[in-house]
Formats: C-alpha cells, structure tokens, sequence
C-alpha cells in the first residue's frame, strides 16, 4: 500500500512538471515581411547616428545646433535629442566623427524617419533624414555636414 502511494505522488508530480514546461510559440502576423527577411519579433531595432564634415569651416563662427529623431510615419516624434550648440567650424572631422546609438523607443517595427535636425545662427533651419524600413533591424545615419 506505501508502495502504490509513492508510485501515485511521484506519477502525479512528475505530470505536472511535464505539463508545466511545454512551451509555446507565438508568432506575430502583424509584421510578415519582418520574418522573411529575418528580422524575429525579439530583435531590438538600433539606429547608430554619425556626424562629422570632411569640410574646413574655421573661418565659420556661427552657431549650430543638432537635433537627433527618431520619427514615426505619420511624423510623431518618438524620440529626439538636441547636442550641445556648437560653432561650425568645431564640428568633427570624419576620424574625430560623432556617434551616437539609439534602440528605436519600444521597438517600434513601423516605418520611421531618422536623421539630424539643425538650426544655423542667423540662417535658419534645414535636415538631413532618411527611411528606416520595416524588416530592418539597424539603420546607419552617416551625415557629412556640408
């Protein structure tokens, strides 16, 4: 009789222990491309922002000032940063460049609009953006300040 007691708690605890570990698979079919093109729902999306000019402005003495974004589609911003304002001419040469990676905020996987947003002194405001497309799991913003 302790025999058929122990076999029952050892035949109950061990079919709960396989129930407990199935696991289970969920795939979103929200993003279909994402997967053909081997972007997996876990993958965090980066944006890895460079800034540099190949350019001498040391004569330059007016004031910029850099704004990082990232954009959604329909142009809400999800996340921006403003660098300190600089004089034109200090903007970093290429092997001095800038950069700066960012996760995209929430891992947003829509279309969105990353780039540089600047104001020049007396001159007004201007940008430099570009696509960051669905299925893409990084994308490079390398800006040549011109």
């Amino acid at each position: 009789m302790k025999k058929m007691g122990l076999y029952c708690i050892i035949l109950g605890a061990s079919s709960l222990l396989g129930l407990s570990c199935t696991k289970t698979l969920e795939y979103i079919d929200q993003y279909p491309a994402e997967i053909e093109k081997g972007l997996t729902t876990n993958q965090e999306r980066k944006v890895r922002f460079l800034l540099y000019t190949d350019q001498s402005f040391s004569e330059n003495e007016k004031m910029i000032t850099f704004t990082m974004v990232i954009r959604d589609a329909h142009h809400k911003v999800l996340w921006d940063s403003v660098l300190s304002p600089m004089r034109i001419k200090d903007i970093p040469a290429r092997l001095n460049k800038l950069e700066v990676v960012k996760s995209v905020p929430d891992n947003n996987r829509s279309l969105l609009q990353v780039g540089f947003l600047y104001f020049i002194e007396n001159v007004g405001y201007s940008w430099y953006l570009d696509a960051f497309k669905e299925g893409e799991s990084e994308k490079v913003i390398d800006y040549n300040f011109h």
